[in-house]
């Protein structure tokens, strides 16, 4: 593992309690804008490449076939698998690894995700091509990230 990937790692396991306080992580009208976006149905396989805490495929889950969440940092991992088990979710699993060479079968999801989380990334072309390995050839790849709003009171919150 790279140098680069334990900074990550290690910052996201000291964040990974309160990170779904985060206002953007828990906003639910956020989460259904960006799976209706999505054209989320009932067969689809669902890929989020890190997925920290898992809010996104926790909310998923019980609109698709299954889903997958996976993230560096086990601190992020081990409360998605919590907060799944709270709400008694079956079809969800999530996995601790690196999302350059994520275990999954080629072509193997519906809809493949990465939810704010690019910027972390070295090699975004990498990343991209596991996306496209792991999407079936009729399936969709969203790629939502953040940016800096104008108005520095927004920025800020964020």
């Amino acid at each position: 593992m790279s140098e680069i990937h334990e900074i990550v790692k290690r910052q996201f396991n000291k964040q990974a309690q309160n990170f779904s306080n985060w206002a953007v992580t828990k906003n639910v009208e956020y989460q259904k804008a960006y799976f209706d976006f999505c054209k989320i149905s009932p067969e689809d396989t669902l890929l989020d490449f890190a997925c920290g805490t898992g809010e996104y495929p926790i909310f998923a889950a019980p609109k698709v076939k299954y889903v997958r969440g996976v993230d560096i940092s086990k601190g992020m991992i081990e409360i998605a698998k919590k907060q799944a088990d709270i709400e008694n979710i079956h079809n969800i699993e999530f996995l601790c690894h690196q999302v350059e060479q994520t275990p999954y079968e080629d072509r193997s999801f519906s809809i493949v995700m990465c939810r704010s989380a690019f910027h972390h990334f070295q090699d975004y072309d990498g990343i991209f091509d596991e996306m496209i390995r792991c999407c079936k050839m009729d399936g969709r790849i969203s790629i939502q990230d953040i940016i800096a709003y104008s108005d520095e009171r927004i920025d800020s919150f964020y």
